[in-house]
């Protein structure tokens, strides 16, 4: 149970840091990474490139939490999503990382 709550920690720390990058590039008037975040999103739908853009995405979210992110979940997401099929299947993290780390920056502080 903790490689599926690792798992979906680490996917939704890379989609929030990706579009928090994208929010704050749009702000600041960044057009580069704007027109890389918005084209990205505009093929998204595309069946044809949908698999291209699926990769690049994964690629600038994984470039994003090795600069930006903690080490735990950056290494999870790099080793989990890149270089490998993986499928989309939650829980099937290999072993060997820091899922007691991810699980705990992910689980609400109460108090």
């Amino acid at each position: 149970m903790q490689n599926v709550l690792a798992d979906l920690a680490v996917e939704s720390e890379a989609a929030t840091l990706l579009m928090t990058r994208l929010a704050g590039a749009t702000d600041r008037g960044e057009t580069a990474f704007k027109r890389l975040g918005l084209a990205v999103g505009k093929y998204w739908a595309c069946k044809r490139s949908r698999r291209i853009v699926e990769r690049m995405a994964l690629i600038l979210q994984a470039s994003l939490l090795v600069r930006h992110g903690h080490p735990a979940v950056a290494d999870t997401f790099c080793a989990s999503r890149l270089g490998v099929d993986w499928g989309h299947a939650y829980g099937t993290l290999p072993a060997g990382l820091d899922f007691g780390t991810i699980v705990e920056r992910a689980t609400p502080k109460i108090g």
